[in-house]
């Protein structure tokens, strides 16, 4: 989006999950390289299931071969020497940080291991940019714990989300789990297309949804650009009690 480019930088870098998910993230994000819109610097993955994320941080840091930074290997080792109680020696070498922000398209309980990591090789004030599944209570409760600010693309939907969860409860007895949120989401979606006209032909199915110009939902709006809907999101940064919407 352009308004993150214009609030962070157009400089990026990514660290992503080895899986069809996190590769269809890294070649979105190689297209608009490639177009000059943004400057990918940095592409870092991680083994999913793994508990300990220092390897991917270090390497994404440029701290997992100091020997190709001979030079300044050498001259670090001369500094902490003689300020070595002034000194914190986690690293052998600072890290470089040649990126503006990092994109993490991680889980929740994977981003709560990995944001803390980058502190602990003396990153601060960092950038951290995440998906809609951030926007979770145990993130928010774990802000004090990260060196940095932490920013979600998604939807801030309290309000709707606690007027369908009512409903929902009424209706079923028992409150709305994500997966009901979404099978819900996706029907009144299917329901805007189908609602005012049936269809014998699946090509005239096709034909009304590229006739569609925008949809809306409980929770979204989306619009077709170039025969591909895109779901209309906000850029929310996390603060202390909230995820507020960025201006």
């Amino acid at each position: 989006k352009p308004e993150i480019l214009e609030k962070f930088g157009k400089r990026v870098s990514i660290l992503y999950p080895w899986s069809d998910m996190g590769q269809s993230y890294v070649d979105e994000l190689w297209g608009f390289h490639n177009k000059e819109k943004i400057n990918l610097t940095n592409i870092t993955d991680y083994k999913k299931g793994i508990s300990d994320y220092r390897e991917p941080v270090k390497s994404l840091l440029g701290l997992k071969y100091p020997r190709e930074r001979k030079d300044e290997l050498e001259l670090w080792k001369e500094i902490k020497s003689v300020n070595k109680h002034q000194v914190r020696i986690v690293n052998m070498l600072p890290p470089v940080i040649d990126f503006d922000w990092v994109f993490i398209p991680a889980l929740p309980r994977e981003a709560l291991q990995i944001i803390p990591t980058f502190s602990f090789y003396d990153v601060k004030g960092m950038n951290f940019v995440g998906g809609p599944s951030w926007l979770n209570t145990k993130i928010q409760r774990e802000r004090r714990n990260f060196s940095g600010k932490v920013f979600v693309i998604g939807n801030n939907s309290e309000v709707e989300d606690a007027a369908f969860a009512e409903k929902y409860k009424l209706r079923n007895g028992n409150t709305p789990h994500l997966v009901d949120r979404l099978s819900f989401e996706g029907g009144g979606l299917a329901l805007n297309i189908l609602s005012d006209q049936s269809f014998g032909e699946r090509e005239e199915l096709e034909k009304k949804m590229l006739n569609e110009e925008k949809l809306k939902s409980f929770y979204s709006e989306w619009a077709l650009n170039q025969g591909i809907w895109i779901k209309k999101m906000d850029i929310l940064e996390l603060k202390s009690s909230s995820f507020q919407k960025v201006n």
